[in-house]
């Protein structure tokens, strides 16, 4: 929840903030990096532990 709260927060919607890593999340983690310019698969982002730390700002 954490994860989307941030993502919500920095204006990149994923839909419900429910913990759930759902196509809207997934959507929202692609804006993100998109916006900060990174390639990427647009029909299915990863979370990485990687990209969770960047946007939430601890490990996973």
């Amino acid at each position: 929840m954490e994860f989307e709260a941030k993502l919500l927060d920095m204006k990149f919607d994923p839909g419900p903030v429910d913990g759930i890593v759902d196509s809207d999340t997934r959507a929202a983690m692609g804006l993100y990096l998109e916006y900060r310019g990174a390639v990427y698969r647009p029909l299915a982002p990863a979370l990485s532990s990687a990209l969770f730390e960047e946007i939430v700002g601890r490990p996973l």
